[in-house]
């Protein structure tokens, strides 16, 4: 298993996404175009069959659909706290929290929905190195297991349980760690 940069902690229970009262969660989409989507919501399942046509509502745009739940964040402690993530995930040049950092790793300009996966990636691990959400307990969610190639190598402490199609990863932002240990379940 690669190296993933994301801190993690063991601690699945406290923050899941889908299902959960009270989570605040981001998530990311990619459409059958190969178009990303960011967005925030309090249930990414739900938000997912909206943004698919299965339930009234969703702002993806359709010639994406079928669109697939590629991971979703979750442990942020307000919906003011996600949103900002959210926005400057989608804009991070433009964020106040963001833009140092994004220009100092060299990540290209580039519209939110056409960035690829990988470059999408590279944005989150940058921001998890800004400050404002370095102790924020956020638990990362992957539900597609090949995108698990595309995150960069770095340091990290990992917590990963593969079966059933999907891969979980509980994540800390505390950027300073460098054990790895991954779980493999059947």
């Amino acid at each position: 298993m690669k190296n993933l940069h994301f801190p993690l902690s063991s601690s699945r229970a406290l923050h899941r996404c889908a299902g959960s009262q009270l989570a605040h969660c981001v998530y990311l989409l990619r459409g059958k175009n190969g178009k990303t989507y960011i967005g925030y919501s309090r249930d990414p399942q739900r938000r997912l069959r909206q943004h698919n046509g299965l339930l009234k509502g969703g702002a993806a745009p359709p010639r994406g659909r079928p669109w697939k739940l590629l991971l979703d964040i979750s442990g942020f402690r307000s919906a003011e706290e996600a949103l900002s993530f959210e926005y400057a995930w989608q804009f991070p040049h433009a964020s106040r929290f963001t833009y140092r950092v994004v220009e100092a790793e060299r990540i290209p300009k580039r519209s939110p929905r056409s960035r690829p996966v990988t470059l999408q990636l590279r944005v989150l691990k940058a921001m998890l190195s800004v400050e404002k959400w370095a102790g924020v307990p956020m638990m990362i969610n992957i539900h597609e297991r090949g995108i698990i190639d595309y995150v960069p190598e770095a340091d990290a402490v990992v917590f990963a349980r593969m079966g059933g199609g999907g891969v979980s990863l509980s994540a800390r932002c505390v950027c300073n760690t460098t054990r790895v240990r991954a779980e493999a379940s059947a």
